[in-house]
């Protein structure tokens, strides 16, 4: 209905038919699944119309036209994304099970040599923690577990803070967030003000969980208000 936007004042209509034609010729002569799957980004990719109908008329259009075609376009758009999500969660689907055998095999290989991350030592110490046996020993060998900057924690510190605290018989087999704790046993210090490790997954949550099950288990919180560590000029200010 508006040829080639001959005409209409610069507002990105014409971008966006040309855009949309670009599309169109790509269509026709993509063959393989890349080239369809880069025709597929290209529409999703297209400008928005932000013309208005007064223009659309005065280049000899109707008024319903311009909306007509912005609407289809919008279309072309929505539907281009839907099918660039399938294809992301098709790949990543393909990709998953090649990924964990990797990531598997590369743990096999660095327990065969002796050597561990810092990932390791944390997944290992708390693969071994939900043994039972070894629990209940750690049990007996410590009476009070305290940790300090536990906003700081991810879910396999605060698990295994946890899994050393908890009554005996509690199951681990079963959710570490449904334990009930030995009074008493668990002191966590922490600000969640001052939580900085998100990137190493500490989690305000988690922190807010174990203070829920110190509360549950008898325990209490107590509020750390008085510095020692600033001079009392800055203090009052």
């Amino acid at each position: 209905a508006l040829g080639d936007g001959v005409g209409l004042p610069d507002h990105g209509f014409t971008d966006a038919l040309k855009h949309a034609r670009l599309v169109r010729d790509r269509a026709e002569s993509a063959g393989r699944y890349e080239e369809m799957l880069a025709v597929i980004r290209l529409a999703a990719g297209m400008p928005a119309i932000k013309g208005n109908q007064v223009d659309w008329h005065a280049a000899g259009a109707d008024r319903q036209s311009g909306a007509r075609i912005k609407d289809e376009i919008g279309a072309i758009q929505r539907e281009a994304e839907v099918m660039l999500e399938a294809a992301r969660s098709q790949a990543l689907a393909d990709l998953l099970p090649w990924l964990r055998d990797w990531v598997m095999e590369n743990e096999r290989q660095r327990k065969a040599n002796g050597t561990a991350t810092f990932q390791d030592l944390l997944a290992w110490a708390a693969d071994l923690l939900r043994q039972e046996s070894v629990r209940r020993a750690c049990l007996r060998r410590w009476s009070h577990i305290i940790v300090d900057e536990f906003q700081d924690t991810d879910p396999l510190q605060a698990e295994m803070a946890v899994l050393l605290s908890a009554t005996e018989s509690y199951n681990p087999s079963q959710p570490w967030l449904e334990a009930r704790l030995i009074a008493g046993r668990l002191c966590v210090v922490g600000d969640p003000k001052q939580s900085i490790y998100r990137f190493r997954r500490a989690d305000i949550a988690i922190y807010d969980a174990v203070r829920r099950l110190v509360l549950a288990s008898d325990g209490e919180v107590v509020t750390l208000s008085r510095n020692y560590r600033c001079v009392e000029s800055i203090i009052e200010l």
